[in-house]
């Protein structure tokens, strides 16, 4: 500084003309070598200033060297491992907050799970619950597949039927109020007969241990057929000494009938007519369906759709 001030140099003009700042020119003056961006920038600065000042620039680069490259090393040195104790603290924090996030994680987790399973285990329960208070399943497979419960009318033509079908476990069943055995697989198997007349009703019922009970009610109605003709067996249960038979009005048998004998066979186009006193010892069966005889004279006669037995 002394230097320049004999000189009668001001700093606008070194500035111009060795292209250094004002600002670094007064750090070199003012020895505040640690504000440089580098010890590199710093030496090349001093170098240039000592030069064009006239001074021996070798022994000030030196004296810096003593002076100043060292220190500005050993605080360098010093920042870092200043530097290097922070990170190391915040590092530990870190961790620190990282196991706790795991251990808060951790119990969030055994927590969801018991939620969970107790979720698991009341659904499970209230599912159980729900299905022994609901109405226990009934299944008809055979001749029909109707499930309960079911109330309808169903078109079958035959004088028997056979029902099989399958009901829920621990459950029971009934057929027309009365007990059916069922099957280690919860199968049941049943036969009907006769089916008496054009319709018939047949009720099942299930019912689960807590009472609780469903049923399938069956009608069963024989479908209308237009009637052209009667045809009509007699069968003898009994020796008959004496029977008349008459079709549409005429004789076509008269006599006695053994027991154990070919049934009687005859076809009439309006009217089958039976006359016996021992009525109560033969079977009839017009057109496939089977009569009860409840007088000495049994008229049967078909109005085109039914037979009607008078």
């Amino acid at each position: 500084k002394q230097k320049r001030t004999n000189l009668g140099f001001d700093f606008k003009t070194i500035e111009k003309e060795l292209k250094i700042k004002e600002k670094y020119l007064k750090m070199l003056e003012e020895d505040e070598f640690q504000l440089f961006e580098s010890s590199v920038q710093a030496k090349g600065f001093l170098k240039n200033y000592a030069r064009f000042l006239g001074l021996n620039y070798e022994m000030m680069i030196a004296l810096y060297r003593r002076d100043f490259e060292n220190k500005d090393m050993k605080r360098k040195i010093e920042f870092k491992d200043e530097e290097i104790i922070e990170v190391n603290k915040i590092t530990e924090s870190k961790i620190l907050e990282y196991l706790k996030s795991i251990t808060i994680t951790k119990r969030k987790l055994q927590l969801t799970f018991i939620i969970l399973t107790c979720i698991f285990v009341f659904l499970i329960g209230f599912s159980s619950l729900r299905k022994s208070f609901s109405k226990p399943d009934l299944f008809i497979t055979s001749p029909f597949e109707i499930s309960a419960p079911y109330n309808g009318k169903i078109a079958y033509d035959a004088n028997e039927i056979i029902l099989k079908g399958k009901i829920e476990k621990g459950s029971s069943i009934k057929v027309n109020s009365e007990p059916i055995n069922v099957k280690p697989n919860f199968e049941f198997e049943t036969t009907l007969i006769p089916l008496q007349g054009d319709e018939s009703s047949i009720v099942l019922e299930t019912e689960n241990t807590l009472g609780v009970k469903n049923q399938i009610v069956l009608n069963l109605f024989r479908p209308k057929q237009e009637i052209n003709q009667l045809d009509a067996q007699i069968i003898a249960k009994a020796n008959i000494s004496y029977i008349i038979v008459k079709a549409d009005g005429l004789v076509v048998y008269e006599g006695s009938i053994a027991n154990g004998t070919e049934p009687l066979n005859y076809i009439g186009q309006k009217s089958i007519e039976l006359e016996t006193q021992q009525y109560e010892n033969l079977d009839v069966i017009i057109n496939g369906i089977a009569y009860e005889l409840n007088a000495p004279v049994s008229i049967f006669e078909s109005n085109g759709d039914n037979i009607v037995k008078k």
